[in-house]
Order: C-alpha cells, then sequence, then structure tokens
C-alpha cells in the first residue's frame, strides 16, 4: 500500500485545525463555481458508476435514504432494487441527477479527480466528460485555475482520505469492469503553471 505524502509533502491552505463545516462550505462553493463555469447540470454524463462520500457527507446522505456500503473505510451510494443506475439518485428516464444541489463532493468536482501515477499523487480529467474529451484549452483555461482553488479548500485529512479513494475505487473498478479514463494534469501540489499540456491518458 502506498504511504499518502500529502500532509507533509503538499502545501495546502487550510489548517488541520479548520471546523470540518467550514472546510466543506469553502469546497462546495468553489466547486460550484466551477460547474457553472463548465455550465454543467445538462448531460447525464457523471460520477454515477461510483459515488463515494467524504467522512463528513455520510450523515446526510443517511438522512436523505441512501443506502451506503463500506469498502475499506470508504462509503460508497450503491444501487437500489429494480434501478437500472449505479446510483439511485440519478433519474432512469433521462440520466439526470435528482439531488444536484445536494450532490456529494466527488460529484460537484466531476470530471476532476486524483490518482496516482505511480507512487505520485496527480489531478486528473475524467475523459468521458463530453467537455473535456477534446478539449485541452478548456483543460488549460478552466481545470487547472480551479485546482489551485480546490487544493487551498483541502487539508491533509481529506487530500488522504482522496487518495485513499483512489486505491478503493481503482480495486472496485477491475473488480465489475468499469472502464474510467483520465487524463493527466498535473501532481497534486504542483505549481499552477506546471501542468502535463494536453496530459497522458491512463486507459
Amino acid at each position: 500500500m502506498i504511504t499518502v505524502a500529502a500532509p507533509s509533502t503538499y502545501e495546502l491552505c487550510k489548517p488541520a485545525d479548520t471546523p470540518q463545516d467550514d472546510v466543506y462550505a469553502d469546497l462546495y462553493n468553489v466547486l460550484d463555481e466551477l460547474s457553472r463555469e463548465l455550465r454543467c447540470g445538462t448531460c447525464s454524463v457523471c460520477e454515477n458508476d461510483l459515488v463515494y462520500l467524504l467522512p463528513g457527507e455520510v450523515a446526510r446522505f443517511r438522512g436523505l435514504g441512501a443506502a451506503l456500503i463500506d469498502m475499506d473505510g470508504v462509503s460508497f451510494v450503491t444501487k437500489q432494487p429494480g434501478c437500472d443506475e449505479l446510483c439511485p439518485f440519478r433519474d432512469q428516464s433521462g440520466g439526470q441527477c435528482a439531488i444536484y444541489d445536494q450532490r456529494p463532493a466527488c460529484c460537484r468536482m466531476f470530471p476532476l479527480d486524483i490518482s496516482y501515477r505511480g507512487d505520485e499523487l496527480w489531478w486528473v480529467a475524467r475523459s468521458y466528460c463530453p467537455k473535456v474529451a477534446y478539449d485541452r484549452d478548456l483543460i488549460r483555461d478552466h481545470l487547472v485555475p480551479y485546482i489551485s482553488r480546490i487544493e487551498r479548500c483541502l487539508n491533509g485529512e481529506l487530500l488522504s482520505f482522496m487518495a485513499h479513494v483512489d486505491e478503493v475505487t481503482g480495486n472496485m473498478e477491475a473488480y465489475l469492469g468499469i472502464q474510467s479514463g483520465s487524463r493527466f494534469i498535473r501532481p497534486v501540489g504542483a505549481p499552477k503553471s506546471c501542468w502535463s499540456g494536453w496530459g497522458s491518458p491512463n486507459a
């Protein structure tokens, strides 16, 4: 298992004693700004396959009636009986999100995510998102600037958890046969000007 270097290596803005509600509120605000800038919410491409929850989101989603499954310390929203979608909050007729304003951070962050490249943690863009599939300028002009803003909302604990999620979801995707192609953008914590151009796809 790879040891996450985030708390000691990366310069993150949020100190460890920042109240959890403040961390989540700031993170949601930045991610919602990104969604508005990308004009998201009109298509049905999302994190539908494996929707995970940050630790501070679990109780809220239980309150929404979500059935959750724990995999190695990570809570995932699970498929409901009679539902064709893996995410029960996705409308089966049109594929739209039924709780868009209340969706978790992983959905708000889409098409961004973090993923290991060797033993280094990188920001990636999910290449199956129609807005980033072939648009290099969008990654450079929109996603890259927001990455730095997202990092300033995180603390070491959250980043370590997200790194662990990548390991868990990687194992689950392999088991379920889910293809989740990504384009590597830049290492977590790297300067804003440091990005990989197009980024090389991992799938």
